[in-house]
């Protein structure tokens, strides 16, 4: 009996085993903007922080495009990624326009385990920002 639940008690063990670093290494812990954030036109800069050091492998800016508008556009960050690991990562964009933006993101910790995620933000005109009627974007990207 016991030689036939080995199999069984192996693959579980291994799958435990396989997934306890993916608990351990970092996660985002911070954003700005914020996800869901409204922002004022003109942002030039993005940053990420996480809770333990974290190499940024792909960071895809984009604008989500209007009911009328063609697929998405990709914002570039200027400068590329950082080549190193830090809690923390700064990119600049050039000036973003009025609407929706998604940013997905990977990293590799210094573990080896691959992190993604992803977090939106909206661009508004300064004075939409005061206005009582503004309210953040929805945060089910």
């Amino acid at each position: 009996m016991m030689s036939s639940l080995r199999p069984i008690l192996m693959t579980l063990l291994l799958v435990i085993a396989g997934n306890a670093p993916v608990l351990a290494h970092g996660k985002m812990s911070k954003t700005m903007p914020a996800n869901g954030a409204l922002v004022a036109t003109g942002l030039t800069k993005i940053a990420l922080n996480f809770a333990k050091p974290a190499r940024m492998t792909l960071v895809k800016i984009v604008r989500l495009p209007e009911e009328d508008e063609a697929p998405g556009l990709e914002v570039p960050a200027l400068g590329g990624l950082p080549k190193k690991f830090g809690k923390s990562v700064e990119l600049r964009v050039a000036p973003l326009v009025d609407g929706d933006y998604l940013v997905k993101w990977t990293a590799i910790g210094k573990d080896g385990h691959v992190s993604k995620g992803a977090f939106s933000f909206a661009v508004v005109q300064k004075s939409e920002l005061a206005s009582p009627q503004a309210t953040p974007i929805s945060q089910g990207h």
